[in-house]
């Protein structure tokens, strides 16, 4: 499959995003290049939403902090990215279904469980049940409930498992680019 690139021009540096897509193992990438070098690099996570990657850019002596956010494109099946200096975005998708950094530091900081309940199960499993009901409503209401909250619940994991992953790592990489500030 074709690798997306997204490529901007900052200061007189290339700041360049790929996406790396393949059919086999790792399967996932993404590479975070500044001037032709990699600064970050994520690899082989099929089970991650979002991604976010990060690293550091010195312009006459001031460090520029350098983010950038992958994830699905609003109203399109692609990926998009944003890249952003010092958080303001200088390159990129116009929008993306990038979450709020502050409200997945929030989540991040309560707990997978507490993302599971208060976000994966109502924003994934809800949906799955009436979508179920209203499928197969031809078959009898107990089994037909039994059933649809039986796979509604393992949906909401599943997905909110992979929006997890995408939290956590967007942590990660926050407290490695600002070391000390615990990741928010």
């Amino acid at each position: 499959m074709k690798d997306r690139t997204w490529e901007t021009e900052f200061e007189s540096h290339t700041i360049r995003v790929i996406n790396k897509i393949s059919l086999r193992p790792p399967f996932t990438g993404e590479v975070l290049e500044i001037d032709g070098e990699i600064v970050d690099e994520i690899r082989g996570d099929i089970f991650r939403a979002i991604s976010t990657l990060t690293g550091k850019l010195e312009i006459d002596g001031k460090e520029q902090n350098i983010e950038a956010r992958i994830a699905p494109n609003w109203g399109r099946i692609r990926t998009g990215c944003q890249i952003f200096v010092d958080g303001v975005q200088v390159g990129g998708d116009y929008a993306i279904r990038y979450p709020d950094p502050k409200i997945m530091d929030a989540h991040s900081n309560k707990g997978f469980f507490n993302y599971f309940l208060r976000r994966g199960l109502l924003r994934f499993g809800v949906f799955f049940v009436v979508f179920m009901t209203l499928i197969f409503h031809t078959e009898p209401l107990p089994e037909l409930i039994i059933k649809s909250v039986y796979l509604a619940f393992f949906l909401a994991v599943a997905m909110s498992f992979m929006q997890w992953r995408g939290i956590r790592s967007r942590v990660k990489h926050i407290e490695n680019l600002h070391p000390g500030k615990n990741g928010i």
